[in-house]
């Protein structure tokens, strides 16, 4: 099996290690929804390296693009009862304060 292999260029130790997470949290709506996105899979987390398994790339046709907006579309509309994390996370390499509300 093939893995993609991401390394920890930023001056965050726990980025690596909050992508993991974030990647374990959106499967498990993706797996509530009984959404058909696909996910890598995280192999190995560390502060300095994420291994996933690697997803093909392939040309996007017009039916894909129509399933990928109804597949989000259905993800989107999970509903939860609170909004936000508990914890803070990063968005690329920018840190991103999170708290819980129950107001979008």
């Amino acid at each position: 099996m093939n893995h993609f292999i991401k390394h920890n260029h930023t001056p965050f130790a726990q980025s690596l290690l909050a992508e993991a997470e974030g990647l374990s949290r959106l499967q498990q709506w993706i797996d509530k929804t009984q959404n058909q996105i696909k996910l890598p899979k995280v192999i190995e987390v560390s502060e300095q390296q994420l291994t996933l398994t690697k997803i093909n790339a392939s040309k996007p046709s017009v039916s894909l693009q129509q399933h990928l907006g109804k597949e989000l579309a259905k993800l989107h509309s999970a509903e939860n009862s609170f909004c936000g994390l508990v914890n803070d996370n990063f968005i690329g390499p920018n840190p991103q304060k999170n708290s819980i509300s129950h107001n979008w």
